[in-house]
């Protein structure tokens, strides 16, 4: 840990000297003129000053005095959490020969921070590699899924406003360069890992995978893993829908998704729309961004509990399977009941026996994905404040649009209403792709 490094904070004219876990250090030179450095006075607050008053008077002062001393001072930036940049504006060495005794923790997070922008370069090259070699052999499927920011129904203008979530799976296929919305308002379902692993499987079964052996998948590494995913893959190689599926998950902060891209579509053209009433309007803002719109009935959510597999926390060599630092997860249909990780891009796979005992998995768990019991047979019920701040947004929302949200609160009420979801049954066909119906009785 670095210790007694001097700071100064926005709202104060003095400095402190505490303990801190990060470092955004100046190394001095050996010059004789570094001894009354210029920066220091520039971080002192005057008197009378707000903190906020304090920094746009001072901001092209500081870059000025930052470029001049650029010369002798050597930058190590070292990224940190946000909260921990809350302990001061800048920090300094406290004097040289401290920051001599620190010269050995100063070399070891160089070197982590060399490593992992190593390791995110590598993971964008593999994801490079696979989408050519795709699109030249066409013999596997690259794909990319991603949760987009929930989506407030309705997005009004006014100012005392209470939300229903919409929520929108993006998926997109790296050789066609097509992507998938999948949006469902928060009364038909959840948000939740069975309702992305549903998604998925209704996605891939709707394609045509004729001459395509191999499934490479790319994510971010957060909530997109988790067992109820490898589940899923380990029962598509399981039934021989794959011979192999790669589950890679790329390094935080370097992933660089399209799938963002499409998200942005989606916010560039709601700006055209005006003010969202209800879900269907965000189905509007995805069809002018000409992506293929889909909806989404509870009839498609599934529990994938059916699915045999053992959540085992060790592989076969008896050392930790450490979950979460998995960087490559892989399934193969000659060994449906080994799964095989990986924790370094260059590392080796190891294996984990996902198999219950007792089970002749190979023989006896055909068909299981055609027989996926369904998660939700009715409506998600809402909580009641919720609903009692929807109704008072009733007043700025047109009669016409009101019929949504009528029938969540007879919903919500208990009293029989019709299908909530046959607002949603205009799928249409964009860029001649096939119309997917969602609706249908699985």
């Amino acid at each position: 840990m670095i210790k007694n490094f001097e700071y100064v904070t926005p709202a104060s004219n003095y400095l402190e000297t505490e303990s801190i876990d990060f470092i955004q250090a100046y190394h001095l030179s050996h010059s004789q003129d570094n001894e009354a450095d210029v920066s220091r006075g520039v971080l002192e607050t005057p008197d009378k000053a707000t903190p906020s008053r304090w920094r746009k008077q001072n901001i092209q002062r500081r870059k000025k005095e930052k470029a001049k001393s650029s010369e002798t001072w050597d930058t190590l930036m070292i990224v940190v959490e946000e909260r921990k940049l809350k302990l001061g504006r800048l920090v300094l060495p406290a004097n040289t020969e401290e920051n001599n005794k620190n010269n050995d923790e100063v070399k070891r997070l160089k070197t982590q921070r060399d490593l992992h922008h190593r390791q995110a370069a590598a993971m964008q090259n593999s994801l490079r590699e696979e989408v050519e070699s795709s699109k030249t052999k066409g013999d596997k499927i690259v794909l990319t899924f991603d949760l987009q920011q929930t989506l407030p129904t309705p997005s009004l203008i006014v100012g005392p406003a209470f939300y229903l979530p919409t929520y929108n799976l993006g998926v997109h296929d790296y050789v066609s360069g097509k992507a998938t919305m999948f949006m469902w308002p928060e009364i038909t379902a959840k948000q939740g890992s069975e309702e992305i692993a549903s998604i998925l499987l209704k996605y891939i079964s709707s394609k045509n995978t004729t001459g395509q052996k191999d499934l490479v998948v790319f994510t971010d590494n957060d909530k997109n893993k988790n067992w109820q995913i490898m589940s899923l893959w380990s029962q598509l190689v399981r039934e021989n829908k794959f011979r192999i599926i790669e589950h890679r998950f790329l390094i935080s902060g370097h992933t660089y998704l399209p799938c963002d891209c499409d998200f942005a579509l989606i916010a560039k053209h709601k700006k055209y729309l005006g003010q969202i009433y209800s879900s269907k309007d965000w189905f509007k803002a995805v069809q002018k961004s000409k992506h293929l719109m889909c909806s989404l009935w509870n009839k498609v959510i599934f529990s994938l509990d059916s699915i045999p597999i053992s959540k085992k926390n060790v592989t076969d060599d008896k050392g930790p399977l450490q979950f979460n630092k998995v960087l490559c997860f892989h399934f193969e249909s000659q060994n449906p009941n080994k799964m095989l990780v990986k924790h370094e891009l260059n590392g080796n796979f190891k294996q984990v026996n996902i198999g219950k005992r007792g089970n002749r998995l190979c023989q006896q768990s055909n068909g299981i994905l055609e027989n996926l019991k369904k998660k939700y047979n009715e409506p998600v019920q809402l909580n009641s404040k919720k609903v009692e701040d929807l109704k008072k947004l009733m007043q700025y929302i047109p009669p016409v649009n009101q019929n949504f949200y009528l029938n969540i609160f007879k919903t919500a009420s208990n009293v029989a209403t019709e299908d909530i979801g046959t607002e949603y049954n205009d799928v249409q066909c964009v860029d001649g792709e096939p119309n997917i119906d969602f609706d249908e009785e699985v």
